[in-house]
């Protein structure tokens, strides 16, 4: 997010959205962009696994610097301006990913976007 924010005030522009995704993702078709809502994170509608999936997120920059910082809750809770998820809280990270946003109140818009996972042997696993 520095490099973003570092790059933009250089250049003098700015970004409309900001994409994550896993470095192990691998898109399976094109992300329709008239289904991404401009005031949500978006993420991909499967694989949440009782949260939200973390594979990809596409948002808005404001919105997308309160996604990066969900280790922020783990390793500073005393950063924090909202009450933070205890260290022993029973999370993966899809349902972290989702207390995370939420307690941020940051809205998350679930879309039809199909992803595969590279594997350590080359093969593809579709998600």
């Amino acid at each position: 997010n520095e490099l973003r924010h570092f790059y933009e005030i250089q250049q003098g522009v700015s970004y409309r959205w900001v994409v994550r995704a896993r470095w192990d993702t691998l898109l399976k078709e094109p992300i329709r962009m008239s289904h991404l809502q401009d005031d949500a994170v978006n993420v991909p509608n499967h694989h949440s696994h009782g949260g939200l999936n973390d594979k990809l997120a596409i948002g808005p920059p404001e919105l997308m610097e309160k996604y990066f910082r969900q280790l922020d809750d783990v390793y500073r809770p005393d950063s924090c301006k909202v009450r933070c998820v205890p260290l022993a809280a029973p999370y993966q990270a899809e349902t972290f990913l989702q207390a995370h946003l939420d307690r941020h109140g940051v809205l998350a818009n679930q879309i039809d976007a199909r992803v595969h996972i590279l594997r350590a042997d080359g093969s593809l696993s579709e998600t």
